[in-house]
């Protein structure tokens, strides 16, 4: 009974479940025009299928090594980013309440996808901290953007390459034997 529902704690049937149900969803119902709901589906479904390549050649003894590197490194993203939203959350609402004359930051989600953009590098300092005009709290959001440069790209850029560093390491030492394990289950 074990062996049966460990089928379902690989995170590769949950990626394969996710396709044929946002597949099913972008065909349906079948002899119609596609709506924008069955489109948006059909992204999903594109994105899935190509993602689900990495778990594919895990079994190409010259890719295999990349492809455990890529996921390993990816499942830790997720991990730190879990930490991150709040942080991405707290900034977001900060901008908005003392931005919300910038069209970026003019809505709660847009805030949250602007702060998300500048947590990449995309900061734009001058646009949106040096030639906009918000009255009295110029100086106030001067010194968010000053702690959010610091904690967000700085701090969590440098986490994420000691992350990944460590689970490439991690992953190299035992290789060998990680691939022969997916060799023999595929």
């Amino acid at each position: 009974l074990f062996q049966r529902l460990s089928y379902f704690m690989s995170i590769e049937v949950y990626f394969y479940l996710s396709l044929y149900f946002s597949t099913f969803l972008f065909m349906y119902p079948p002899d119609s025009e596609p709506c924008m709901w069955n489109w948006m589906f059909g992204l999903v479904s594109i994105v899935l299928a190509w993602s689900l390549v990495l778990f594919q050649i895990e079994c190409v003894s010259f890719t295999g090594l990349y492809s455990l590197m890529f996921q390993k490194v990816l499942a830790s993203l997720v991990k730190v980013l879990l930490i991150f939203c709040f942080f991405i959350m707290a900034f977001a609402m900060a901008f908005y309440s003392s931005m919300r004359s910038s069209t970026p930051f003019s809505t709660v989600p847009y805030a949250i996808l602007k702060t998300f953009d500048m947590t990449v590098g995309e900061l734009e300092f001058v646009t949106y901290f040096v030639t906009a005009d918000y009255g009295s709290f110029q100086t106030a959001v001067q010194c968010v953007f000053t702690a959010f440069v610091v904690i967000m790209p700085i701090a969590l850029m440098n986490l994420l390459i000691g992350i990944a560093v460590g689970d490439i390491e991690g992953i190299t030492r035992d290789a060998e034997l990680q691939l022969l394990a997916i060799k023999v289950l595929h």
